[in-house]
């Protein structure tokens, strides 16, 4: 199938299928306006959809279609479920809870509904806790807060060591993300599963964007103003007892290939360093982590791609996008940070992006 065809068919429904406590019903795609769903590292995941909010109903007339006991979908709590892609065997894209509903009306327009939805991360940010975990692996704990909820908890590495961990005043979702943050880890949401890995080994497959076809529009920027040639961190062994002056090592950048942001800083700057002081850590090991940590986050950062394409489900965090058609510096596999999803029932069924690399191409 040739790049610029998602589908077997020539005439192919892209309508999201939308179901309500595992139902589907026949005036939610006759009344769609829009949808938009949106997934960013750390998780969360969120869907917003407007509909029309009025109806012929039959022995009342025109009224409000969704203001009746008996056409009441959209109650805030109740469970929902985003599908996409060709409507005759769709891909889910979406599963959480409705959080909010809102009525809208324009001068002489016709009502709508605005619907909110948030993934199984949505009760973690409401959870505020003060507690200890013990010191041990690093997945232990992780699986000790995901048992608080009802996600099965599917882990990759994270197998470091790790001191006593506090959760002051915290939200459950802050404390996962500062966390994830501090081991260079991600976590997604998929169906009844709480996705936890190291960025490195995130694998959510790959899809190749080519300008002029599935590439709809883009724009790529390679910036040297956040880049450093190293980084060093000074702080204290906690186990150890002694002062530490530890420089990472840029490794594990993800996907992509050519000159790094570092290379050509330190070319046209020499000498520039990102110094982190005053910091504690457990041992010197943890200290190379958190330092190499450090310098990758920056380093992945050099070359960020903003585009458009074509509606497709597969392109979600993690996915790697071959972007091809861009000339040699800015064609290159970028892994993919945020994702939108929109679907408007005029434009049809869109996918924006934001990929980084950590490469810029050699000419």
């Amino acid at each position: 199938m040739p790049e610029d065809r998602l589908y077997d068919a020539d005439i192919v429904d892209t309508r999201p299928v939308i179901e309500l406590d595992g139902e589907q019903y026949e005036t939610i795609p006759e009344l769609l306006v829009s949808v938009e769903m949106r997934e960013q590292l750390g998780g969360l995941s969120s869907v917003e959809i407007l509909l029309d909010n009025h109806l012929d109903h039959e022995g009342v007339g025109l009224d409000f279609a969704w203001e009746f006991t008996e056409t009441n979908r959209f109650a805030p709590g109740a469970a929902l479920r985003l599908l996409t892609g060709d409507a005759a065997a769709p891909t889910e894209l979406f599963r959480g809870r409705i959080s909010a509903v809102a009525l809208e009306m324009a001068e002489r327009g016709q009502p709508r509904l605005r619907v909110m939805a948030e993934d199984a991360l949505m009760p973690w940010r409401m959870i505020r806790r003060d507690r200890t975990f013990a010191e041990g692996p690093l997945r232990d704990l992780l699986e000790r807060l995901t048992a608080d909820t009802g996600l099965t908890a599917v882990i990759t590495g994270l197998n470091d060591e790790v001191d006593a961990q506090q959760q002051l005043n915290e939200t459950d979702l802050g404390f996962l993300r500062r966390l994830l943050e501090r081991y260079d880890a991600d976590a997604q949401v998929v169906a009844e599963e709480l996705h936890i890995s190291p960025r490195a080994a995130v694998d959510r497959g790959g899809v190749t964007l080519e300008l002029g076809r599935q590439l709809r529009s883009i724009r790529v920027t390679a910036d040297l103003a956040d880049q450093r040639a190293e980084t060093r961190i000074s702080g204290f062994d906690l186990i150890g007892g002694s002062a530490e002056a530890i420089t990472a090592s840029e490794d594990q950048l993800g996907p992509g290939e050519g000159v790094t942001g570092s290379e050509l800083v330190e070319d046209a700057f020499p000498g520039t360093a990102d110094r982190l002081t005053r910091m504690a850590f457990r041992n010197t090991a943890e200290g190379q982590a958190l330092a190499d940590m450090a310098q990758r986050r920056r380093a992945r950062r050099f070359v960020i791609a903003e585009g458009e394409a074509t509606g497709n489900p597969a392109i979600r965090v993690g996915t790697v996008l071959t972007l091809e058609g861009l000339g040699p510096r800015f064609s290159n596999d970028y892994y993919t940070v945020s994702a939108c999803h929109r679907y408007h029932r005029r434009q049809g069924y869109r996918t924006d992006f934001t990929a980084e690399c950590a490469y810029l191409g050699r000419i």
